[in-house]
């Protein structure tokens, strides 16, 4: 991120805040359909698994009832509890009472009647037209349990259990005189073993159940599916249970495609550890039922509520559900198996998925066309400073920003111009400055760390002084003797510069320089001694390449001086005042040419540094006393 521009980073900013908010509507929306599909289909699951009981007794009520009727008459208890039991004598009786659902043919069709193919019921819907389909399901349901009731079943099996659960068989002419009466008398092997097993329990059986039995026909590839009615023979004088009816009919299917085609339920039943079903793919079929045995087998979960069950088909998850048939009978449990596809929500998802793709994609790219006319608008004067700036930073104060808006950032363009004509007019001062100041002066002043005043410094004070000045400039012209003041002087005061000294000022032909004010460098009394034997060797080597040949002396005094601005507030002058400073003065004096005359104190700062030739006491004007002096020949760093 760092190496891009403002303009880059300013449109990858705006992309990822598009892309983001994208992401998140997404997400959320995604959540909230996936949310919405979920409710549906588990009020659809609801609706199935509570239509379970009311078709169950649409289509069993009047069975039921008239059984019951049978089962509390006088006549069938007597017969029943004869010892032995007349058995031609019970089926004449039950076939006279029970003829309504003995006789007749049924259109109806069972599970292992043929049925057509499964079709595409699986349409994909979209969450609008959901809840219609949802609606218009419900009202087939119950179109489909009035056409039950309206249709009763005619039984396909018909049998009696004494009171020890052994099967009462008729004779063979008593099943003759039932066939002939219309009346089907099913017989197999595998269904009255079946029977048997129930009838071990009829001892305890106090109340009418229902239950399911499965067998395979000979000649037939499907098997089929009873529905039993059980209902106890309860002996009046006692009160133990005589037998039993049991009144068997094809379990009734017909509404299963229909329920499929219309609500997108694929179903089935359970019985037996078996799945049956003329809907179900069978592609699927052997995983549905290894899933339901482990369902059966380690948890009593349904596939509904907060722990659905699902299995894939084709990479599609389908919701699966089980509902029981005869709950609360003791007899063998047979369950409603109901497949539902999620298909349709899938679908919704991957449109709804698209759309937002397709917007956030537009989104993006209208993003990035008011990015780049922002960043072009921001990125462009940004670009313009910047070069102003580094403009000003290699002292091009002359450099102007065009201002092109009136927003914050022509006003930054206009503030940075008054920013550079303030600088350069600084500059200009401080360049004046420094030419009539030195430049650590300068810089003091600039900073505003010198005031007006002054402080004691231990500094030492040179003075330079051209010898036979009046001679050398007797009838030279004024011009000239500027030029030669200006050629000596720039070469002098180099030298102090570069042995850290301040030059105070110019006195016509004589330069004053100050060592350790207004800043000291630790070894200003060697630095000033230093500079003035370069002053005279400096001197020397420019006699040899200049018109003019000067003559020096230098005087150097060292001691504690006050240090700072004199003048008034509206003009200052840098300078040093003090005892040292006269004596410095009055020792350039008595110096000859080519003479760097140190006072008695600087000898003593300089110690065994110092190679000096004593010089004879001094009797010098301001002074009372007599000054000891020393001419310096060598100073050691």
């Amino acid at each position: 991120m760092r190496g891009l521009s403002f303009k880059y980073r300013l449109l990858l900013a705006m992309m990822l805040v598009v892309g983001g908010v994208s992401a998140v509507t997404f997400f959320i929306t995604q959540k909230r359909v996936q949310a919405a599909y979920d409710g549906l289909v588990e009020q659809l699951v609801q609706a199935e698994i509570s239509y379970q009981p009311r078709a169950q007794e649409a289509r069993l009520s009047n069975v039921r009832r008239q059984c019951l009727r049978l089962a509390g008459s006088i006549r069938l208890i007597a017969v029943m509890t004869e010892d032995p039991v007349d058995a031609d004598s019970l089926y004449d009786t039950a076939s006279h009472e029970l003829r309504d659902i003995l006789q007749g043919d049924s259109d109806d069709e069972g599970l292992g009647n043929a049925m057509p193919p499964p079709g595409k019921g699986n349409r994909v819907r979209r969450q609008a037209e959901f809840k219609t389909v949802l609606a218009g399901r419900w009202a087939r349901q119950r179109q489909i349990a009035r056409k039950q009731a309206a249709r009763q079943s005619v039984a396909e099996l018909f049998r009696f259990i004494d009171f020890e659960g052994n099967l009462l068989r008729p004779g063979g002419e008593m099943i003759e005189a039932l066939e002939q009466m219309g009346i089907k008398w099913l017989a197999h092997s595998d269904l009255d073993s079946q029977l048997a097993g129930i009838g071990k329990t009829i001892t305890n059986l106090t109340s009418q159940q229902v239950g399911y039995v499965l067998f395979e026909p000979a000649g037939q590839a499907e098997p089929r599916v009873l529905e039993i009615v059980v209902t106890p023979i309860i002996d009046d004088f006692d009160g133990s249970t005589a037998g039993a009816l049991i009144v068997g009919m094809p379990f009734m299917n017909f509404s299963e495609q229909t329920i499929n085609e219309v609500g997108d339920i694929q179903n089935g039943l359970w019985l037996n550890d078996r799945l049956h079903s003329k809907t179900i793919d069978e592609g699927v079929r052997a995983d549905l039922s290894s899933q339901m045995l482990e369902s059966f087998d380690t948890s009593t979960n349904t596939g509904v509520g907060d722990d659905p069950m699902y299995i894939y088909k084709e990479e599609i998850p389908h919701r699966v559900f089980h509902t029981p048939l005869n709950p609360e009978s003791t007899l063998p449990q047979a369950y409603k198996v109901g497949l539902y596809s999620m298909e349709a929500a899938i679908d919704a998802e991957r449109e709804l998925r698209t759309q937002i793709l397709m917007i956030s994609a537009l989104a993006i790219m209208v993003a990035l066309m008011i990015s780049l006319l922002l960043s072009h608008g921001l990125s462009v004067p940004i670009h313009k400073l910047v070069e102003g700036t580094e403009a000003i930073r290699k002292g091009e104060f002359a450099v102007k920003v065009q201002a092109t808006t009136h927003d914050e950032i022509g006003q930054l363009a206009t503030s940075f111009n008054e920013m550079a004509q303030d600088l350069a007019l600084k500059e200009k001062y401080h360049n004046l400055l420094n030419m009539v100041t030195d430049r650590d002066v300068a810089a003091e002043l600039m900073s505003g760390n010198v005031t007006l005043g002054g402080e004691k410094r231990e500094v030492s004070v040179l003075f330079c002084d051209i010898r036979g000045f009046t001679a050398l400039t007797q009838g030279m012209d004024p011009d000239e003797v500027i030029t030669m003041l200006n050629e000596h002087m720039t070469a002098l005061a180099d030298v102090v510069a570069q042995y850290r000294g301040v030059v105070d000022k110019f006195v016509g032909d004589e330069i004053m320089a100050v060592f350790g004010a207004p800043k000291s460098y630790g070894d200003d009394v060697a630095n000033a001694v230093k500079a003035g034997l370069e002053m005279i060797s400096g001197r020397h080597k420019l006699n040899e390449i200049s018109k003019y040949h000067i003559q020096i002396g230098i005087g150097i005094a060292t001691g504690e001086a006050v240090a700072g601005n004199m003048g008034s507030e509206n003009r200052l002058n840098y300078t040093v005042l003090g005892e040292r400073v006269n004596l410095g003065a009055r020792l350039c004096g008595v110096a000859d040419k080519g003479e760097v005359v140190i006072d008695e104190t600087t000898q003593e700062r300089l110690g065994e540094r110092l190679t000096a030739e004593k010089k004879d006491l001094l009797r010098l004007k301001g002074f009372s006393d007599e000054v000891r002096a020393f001419q310096v020949r060598e100073v050691r760093f």
